[in-house]
């Protein structure tokens, strides 16, 4: 096992054998990535408030965010930004149109 010490973390010690397994090397395909699940988020906008602000909200209160009227909204997966995409409105419910892919180009679609 490892030696333990809670006042510094720094002092890892990895165990001095090492056990290897025989079993063979499992090798994950597309298919089973693609089952993955992941957390999508999208977000309008941002802004800083003070807490006293933030208690003063009720029902009806407006709060301005960082973005423009048209701008795009960030898509993120667990967290990490994919992307930007459009706000539209669909039966009655929230969604967003992907335009933009981070980290590609224009002409590389």
């Amino acid at each position: 096992m490892a030696k333990d010490s809670s006042d510094n973390v720094s002092k890892f010690y990895p165990e001095n054998e090492l056990t290897t397994s025989n079993e063979p090397h499992t090798h994950l395909t597309l298919n089973d990535i693609a089952q993955i699940p992941a957390k999508v988020s999208a977000e309008l906008g941002r802004c800083r408030m003070k807490i006293r602000e933030v208690l003063s909200l009720d029902k009806g209160s407006i709060v301005a965010l960082n973005k423009q009227a048209g701008e795009l909204g960030d898509v993120y997966v667990n967290g990490v930004l994919i992307g930007r995409g459009e706000m539209i409105v669909l039966a009655d419910t929230l969604h967003i149109r992907i335009v933009e892919i981070e980290g590609f180009e224009k002409d590389e679609e």
